[in-house]
């Protein structure tokens, strides 16, 4: 038996014949239940409205239709191995998910997904999925870091104050990127007897709350004890708007935006490999975005995430997929979009357009780069005029 296991996938092959009895839950397999929670349900769970029991997830690996689960391409390789490796184990494969809820509407500004996993000895996770693909998404992701509530915060509390009352027990509860926003929302705003059986909220690198929201509010005081942060030493997405949650750091293989990726984790033994601190100029860069978010007014928040969606889906792109699969030509429609923008508009886009492509260069690989270099160096030049 190897003495560290790498990343979660190398943890599943060197825990995954010990139950939950053998070895405690973890931080661990809190992070690879929200990365399965990613994985496209839809035409596989029952639903939290029609009371089921659950399909075991050993039971679901082999139904017919799997591949439906990995449509997200971005991930898919490795969301095979990890969903594979925990069907054929005995630590995961007696799961049974259930209660899945998946919502999409571009109208209401929306992207939310959750759904429930129950082990064999009784421990039950609420899990709430992160940003996928779609654009939709993004954008209420940009509203989270500027407003509070937002739709998908207030469907996580429905759904947990719903769950919550038709079963019995303590649950754990969880969530990557957005989905650990939406754990602690949820956990903060629920009803007092739901918040009391709540053992444990992990938030895997999700972004924090406005100021003057979520943190101020007894519920979250009352539960904050119980918050387990965690963050890659270069957080781009768990630094936004942090400012109230102790959290713990953690080491990866890559570096910059691909962090955020859950399978760059590092694991140690049951536990993630831990680092002293966030990097030092990650620190001050996200300090400069905070600040600059929060010396904007409301209208100003507004304008600048609804113009960078138009932006984003000038093209006609869903996805972020739709994008990048031809970018060359969708940048120049992105670049169209900005130059019909007023200049107070298009001056807010640059400061922040600015930030977002030295995260890129900082982080793009070099294959990624031959292929959508081209693209990007063309839409910077564009943004640089307007300075």
């Amino acid at each position: 038996m190897k003495k560290t296991a790498r990343t979660i996938i190398d943890y599943m092959e060197e825990y995954g014949s010990m139950d939950l009895d053998a070895l405690a839950f973890n931080e661990v397999d809190s992070l690879i239940l929200c990365q399965l929670s990613y994985l496209k349900y839809d035409s596989h769970l029952h639903a939290l409205s029609e009371k089921k029991h659950g399909t075991p997830l050993h039971v679901l690996a082999g139904s017919d239709g799997i591949d439906t689960l990995f449509e997200d391409k971005r991930y898919e390789k490795n969301n095979r191995a990890l969903f594979f490796a925990a069907a054929e184990s005995k630590r995961f494969g007696g799961m049974k998910l259930n209660n899945y809820v998946s919502v999409l509407d571009e109208s209401w500004e929306v992207q939310f997904c959750a759904l429930t996993y129950l082990f064999p000895n009784g421990l039950q996770y609420v899990a709430y999925r992160g940003t996928d693909e779609t654009l939709v998404g993004w954008k209420e992701d940009f509203n989270m870091a500027l407003f509070s509530p937002v739709p998908a915060q207030e469907m996580a509390l429905k759904y947990l104050n719903r769950y919550a009352a038709g079963v019995h027990g303590n649950f754990f509860l969880g969530g990557h990127s957005k989905g650990g926003n939406l754990a602690v929302y949820a956990a903060s705003h629920c009803n007092d007897s739901v918040r009391e059986r709540i053992e444990l909220v992990y938030n895997h690198d999700g972004p924090g709350f406005p100021p003057g929201t979520v943190m101020e509010t007894e519920g979250f005081q009352k539960v904050c004890k119980r918050i387990r942060k965690y963050m890659p030493h270069s957080s781009i997405v768990g630094m936004l708007m942090e400012s109230h949650e102790p959290y713990r750091i953690v080491e990866c293989k890559r570096f910059g935006i691909l962090q955020h990726d859950p399978y760059n984790w590092i694991v140690d033994g049951t536990a993630f490999r831990r680092v002293s601190n966030i990097y030092e100029h990650v620190a001050v860069r996200n300090e400069s975005v905070n600040r600059w978010i929060a010396d904007m007014s409301d209208e100003e928040r507004h304008v600048f995430v609804n113009t960078l969606y138009n932006v984003m889906t000038a093209s006609g792109a869903k996805t972020l997929i739709d994008i990048m699969s031809d970018f060359k030509s969708n940048s120049k429609a992105m670049t169209a979009a900005i130059d019909a923008e007023d200049e107070k508009t298009r001056e807010m886009l640059h400061d922040i357009l600015t930030l977002l492509f030295n995260c890129l260069q900082e982080t793009m690989q070099l294959k990624v780069a031959e292929r959508i270099q081209p693209g990007w160096k063309k839409l910077k030049e564009e943004i640089e005029k307007w300075s």
